[in-house]
């Protein structure tokens, strides 16, 4: 009996480390980066530079259309908006651009990616041709975090780990234990 207890302490220890590091390899790098030289990016006229902490994201609405704009140095041919929401990433929006432009200006419905889940995303933006790449946290608000996709995951496997903690207490008592 205690060797079963040893091993599922263990379990448990290395459950909790691995959430542990896998939360530090998804919060992304610490502190604000600099911006490439001539390179800027703003969401809904906010500079990309003013989000890059995970403590102060840029702020959405769920249901908001935002407007994502980026400038590089020189000619581009396009561009490229991926998002990433824990280990989940996506583009969000790419185009291309006419001959000669140095800027590109994109919508994105915050809606069509709120459904996965409201929270924390973190944003990148590319120009293809003349490089630049910015990056930012945008924090996506005003939606039930229940009615996500996430959060449908994340209550299952809550009344699943309920059930199985009864299951195994029901079994404990019948064996005394």
């Amino acid at each position: 009996m205690v060797d079963r207890r040893r091993s599922r302490c263990i379990a448990v220890a290395l459950a909790g480390v691995l959430v542990s590091v896998l939360g530090l390899a998804l919060a992304g790098p610490a502190g604000a980066q600099e911006s490439s030289d001539g390179c800027t990016a703003t969401i809904d006229g906010v500079d990309v530079r003013d989000g890059q902490s995970a403590k102060s994201p840029i702020r959405v609405d769920a249901d908001a259309t935002i407007v994502v704009s980026g400038q590089a140095p020189g000619p581009i041919t396009g561009y490229e908006v991926d998002l990433s929401f824990g280990p989940f990433s996506f583009r969000g929006a790419s185009g291309t651009v006419a001959s000669g432009e140095t800027s590109y200006t994109t919508t994105v419905d915050v809606a069509d990616y709120a459904r996965y889940g409201v929270g924390l995303y973190r944003v990148e933006g590319r120009t293809l041709g003349t490089p630049c790449e910015e990056w930012t946290y945008v924090e996506v608000t005003g939606r039930s975090p229940l009615t996500t996709v996430a959060g449908l995951v994340g209550t299952a496997a809550a009344v699943g780990g309920v059930a199985g903690m009864a299951a195994a207490a029901v079994g404990a008592g019948k064996r005394g234990v």
